[in-house]
């Protein structure tokens, strides 16, 4: 039953993303976030699908700027700033071994930015430790939704505040 409930709030999460329209202070705090990693590779990719506003959000609070740019170069004039801002607020744990991942593609999609990492990892994966905490400072009802696949395992799960870290073992 928990697997389903899961699942529902992961197909919620992509449709919400991908049709919802969103004023200035929109009601729904949320991100998706895929992490895909093939069976013996040394790198995983993680998609991560959040709110526009909700991103320039934080980088404003967490870097000080008052105005964040909206032109179309805005990932590659912020990307040095999303990396810094993810590499804190969203961490990755990997049979006992801290990862280390970098921006590789930033795009917006009407009122979405879409994010791609690359994560250099263990070829292996037994146990996985993900702490996502990122926009929950400013925004205490956010939920991050992430799906794991690595080597054909799938599996669910979703962080919110006070409960911003999710074990996962494969």
């Amino acid at each position: 039953m928990h697997l389903k409930k899961l699942l529902f709030y992961c197909f919620l999460s992509f449709s919400l993303l991908s049709t919802q329209s969103v004023a200035e202070d929109h009601a729904i705090y949320i991100s998706v976030v895929k992490v895909a990693h093939e069976e013996l590779s040394p790198t995983a990719t993680i998609h991560v699908r959040v709110f526009t506003d909700d991103l320039k959000s934080a980088l404003r609070n967490k870097f000080g700027y008052e105005v964040i740019s909206e032109k179309e170069t805005f990932c590659s004039d912020y990307e040095g700033y999303i990396n810094k801002y993810f590499e804190k607020q969203f961490l990755f744990t990997i049979n006992q071994e801290s990862t280390a991942y970098h921006l590789i593609n930033c795009q917006r999609t009407e009122e979405v930015f879409q994010l791609e990492f690359e994560m250099v990892c263990p070829d292996k994966w037994d146990k996985v430790v993900i702490e996502a905490p990122f926009f929950m400072e400013l925004f205490p009802n956010q939920s991050n939704v992430i799906h794991l696949e690595d080597s054909g395992n799938k599996r669910f799960g979703r962080v919110t505040k006070g409960n911003e870290t999710l074990k996962i073992r494969l």
